[in-house]
């Protein structure tokens, strides 16, 4: 996978054993989460360049923080390689290369469908579940989890449990 760099000098050898173990964990097998999944090498030396030391929230042109023209220089030039790819001439086309996550995913798709006091059948986060099914917005949403059982497998009755909650909260 990756390994990071170490430090030097003997007064960091407790954290470089530490970033040993680290590695040797998160190279030892794969975590199949979404939200901890391994950036390639590349992705990760350009996040130890300064570009990523204030935050760019906003669009370019309008963002939250000042001096941040040239992550909107980024971003263009960006853009520009992404109609490129597509061999996209026409200037009308947009390309937002912004990052999304999982739970912004989850949150427009819950807003969209549900009605409040509705109730969701989710895997338990413990157990796998996404964190963003803990808490379904603003509104009165409901979870009912489930769970794994010891060997990892579906935990059949807890399932059956928390499908008799959404069926009795349903009718």
């Amino acid at each position: 996978m990756f390994v990071m760099k170490r430090f030097l000098g003997d007064e960091y050898d407790k954290y470089n054993s530490i970033i040993d173990k680290y590695n040797l964990e998160q190279n030892s097998y794969i975590n199949l989460t979404a939200c901890t999944s391994y950036p390639f090498q590349e992705v990760l030396e350009v996040q130890s360049m300064p570009l990523s030391t204030i935050p760019t929230e906003g669009v370019r042109g309008n963002r939250y923080f000042p001096n941040v023209e040239s992550i909107d220089e980024i971003e263009d030039y960006a853009e520009q390689l992404a109609l490129d790819l597509f061999n996209i001439p026409d200037a009308s086309y947009k390309v937002n290369i912004q990052p999304n996550s999982g739970t912004q995913a989850n949150q427009i798709v819950y807003n969209a469908i549900l009605n409040d006091g509705d109730t969701v059948l989710s895997l338990n986060p413990k157990d796998g579940g996404h964190i963003s099914h803990t808490k379904l917005g603003s509104r009165n949403i409901n979870v009912a989890y489930y769970s794994l059982d010891d060997d990892l497998n579906l935990d059949y009755s807890n399932l059956v449990r928390a499908q008799q909650l959404i069926t009795t909260d349903i009718y």
